[in-house]
């Protein structure tokens, strides 16, 4: 599996390649800052499976960052690693395609289960950061069922066409 690490703290950057490096079958392929220049040459250069963003650093701009990262590596899947708590960003960061959340403080271990659950189409995110994106969703497909969106009727019926 191919990892590719973007974050603001190159201290942190570095302790990961180190771990990761001992670990089979796992291999940083590249590493960036948020705001450099070039990144999405370094991510296609890669071709990464997983690419780390620390969402804290890129809050104010999630949507298109992600955007830029999936452009540059299409194929591989967004996990945020971020020492931010806070569930509205976890649902902002679902909503622009993120698979997975992990703590900085997380054990190396959570780290990785992490990693090869979101790499094999799954989903990683801690409970408070679940609740939060289903609780967002739910209120997404009220909205729907009340009529005031496109979606859905009370009986699941197209009410308006998507666009």
């Amino acid at each position: 599996m191919k990892i590719f690490l973007i974050d603001d703290n190159q201290v942190l950057v570095d302790a990961l390649c180190l771990a990761l490096s001992r670990l089979a079958n796992i291999t940083v392929v590249g590493s960036a800052k948020p705001g450099d220049s070039g990144i999405e040459y370094l991510l296609r250069a890669g071709d990464p499976d997983i690419v780390t963003v620390d969402v804290g650093a890129v809050a104010d701009e999630l949507m298109p960052f992600a955007a830029t990262v999936v452009g540059a590596a299409p194929r591989a899947k967004l996990m945020a690693l971020t020492g931010r708590q806070d569930r509205e960003l976890a649902v902002r960061a679902a909503t622009a395609g993120f698979d997975g959340w992990v703590s900085k403080t997380s054990l190396m271990e959570t780290f990785t289960t992490a990693m090869f659950a979101v790499r094999h189409d799954g989903a990683w995110f801690p409970p408070a950061q679940v609740t939060a994106i289903i609780q967002q969703f739910r209120a997404n497909a009220k909205t729907s069922i009340d009529g005031s969106a496109h979606g859905f009727d009370k009986n699941g019926i197209p009410c308006r066409a998507y666009s």
